[in-house]
């Protein structure tokens, strides 16, 4: 049977707007998508349209008790307890046997392998609206390789945090889903999804909406150092070590490409722990490239350092982003030195960008 409005009146029953017949009792009620969400129980006796079913987790439950959950279509997941990442700052409840597997401070994502789905949390910095970057997720391939259909969502606030939560199917006979929640955290978003076969998301639909539901943030968004009450210390680098500032983090990447530039020999990047925008590059190149030459030919516009320097801008998700750097020769090597911070922060990045290569050279 199916029904337009569902109420849950407590954790073990369900009341529907159908007209239920005797002989309706024992049999499913499914939803717009033909996904089971209860057995048909019973009616109230000379009402219209008030009946009552078993809520689908409890079905469960009781073939379980049985010994009958091979009958299940797929894994049943569990809520664990809430994970914590100290260093990426985010929360939230896990299904259990699911860990973050990713080393990059700005995303958390499980291993696939350890369960029918797989979560993944970006951070991203972006002026665009919920609804945009909801676009961006079904539509585009910035988040995810995949362009959904059949999408369904809702806006809630939950305190000072707005929520756009929804799920979507893809594939091209919608195998694929993805049940997904964007929260807006000030000058932040967290683009959190959950994706996988599309029976095993809505196997498990309650327990990772629970889950998303469940994400809490601390804003790596502040206000950033001073550039002048910086301190420096050593950090990794091919022969001498190059200064970073004291306690930024060590990421994987390198400055702007340039199509006149083949791979550099080695590359690596710093980013703020006050700010994740803000970002220290670093690549080297060896003798042959000239720092002039080349700085003129990648990039029209010069910086404030001279002819070796330059400015070059980016978009992502809706934020220019403003990358200041400059060439250096250093021995038998030539060192690029680059800072990228969103263009409202561009002076802060040049300034950045001279204390840099001064610390460098000294």
């Amino acid at each position: 049977m199916y029904v337009n409005d569902v109420a849950l009146l407590d954790s073990s029953v369900l009341q529907i707007d159908a007209n239920v017949n005797p002989g309706n009792s024992g049999g499913p009620l499914v939803n717009k998508d033909g996904y089971a969400v209860g057995v048909i129980q019973s009616r109230l006796k000379d009402a219209s349209a008030i009946a009552f079913a078993i809520p689908i987790n409890e079905v469960k439950d009781f073939l379980e008790s049985r010994g009958l959950d091979q009958m299940l279509p797929t894994r049943r997941l569990r809520l664990g307890g809430v994970h914590r990442s100290d260093d990426k700052e985010i929360a939230l409840r896990l299904p259990e046997g699911l860990s973050d597997v990713s080393q990059r401070r700005l995303r958390l994502e499980t291993e696939f392998g350890a369960a029918d789905v797989t979560l993944r949390v970006d951070r991203v910095f972006s002026p665009w609206t919920l609804e945009r970057l909801e676009q961006e997720l079904l539509q585009a391939r910035t988040f995810e390789r995949l362009s959904t259909t059949n999408k369904e969502s809702h806006l809630t606030r939950d305190g000072a945090a707005t929520v756009l939560a929804g799920q979507a199917s893809a594939g091209d006979n919608a195998e694929t889903g993805v049940a997904y929640a964007i929260v807006d955290a000030r000058r932040e978003k967290l683009v959190a999804r959950y994706v996988g076969l599309r029976d095993h998301l809505a196997f498990n639909e309650s327990v990772l909406r629970e889950s998303l539901a469940s994400l809490e943030a601390t804003p790596l968004i502040r206000e950033p150092e001073p550039v002048a009450r910086m301190e420096w210390t050593a950090g990794p680098g091919a022969g001498r070590p190059l200064p970073v500032p004291a306690g930024w983090l060590v990421d994987s990447g390198g400055p702007t490409a340039c199509a006149r530039l083949s791979m550099p020999e080695a590359a690596g990047s710093a980013v703020s722990p006050r700010d994740f925008t803000v970002a220290l590059r670093i690549a080297f190149w060896p003798a042959s490239v000239i720092p002039d030459e080349v700085s003129a030919a990648c990039w029209p516009t010069r910086g404030a350092l001279g002819s070796a320097s330059y400015v070059a801008r980016s978009e992502r998700l809706g934020a220019t982003y403003a990358a200041a750097g400059i060439f250096l020769r250093s021995g038998d090597r030539v060192l690029q030195f680059e800072v990228v911070a969103p263009e409202q922060r561009s002076a802060y990045g040049q300034a950045l960008l001279a204390q840099w290569v001064k610390k460098a050279t000294e």
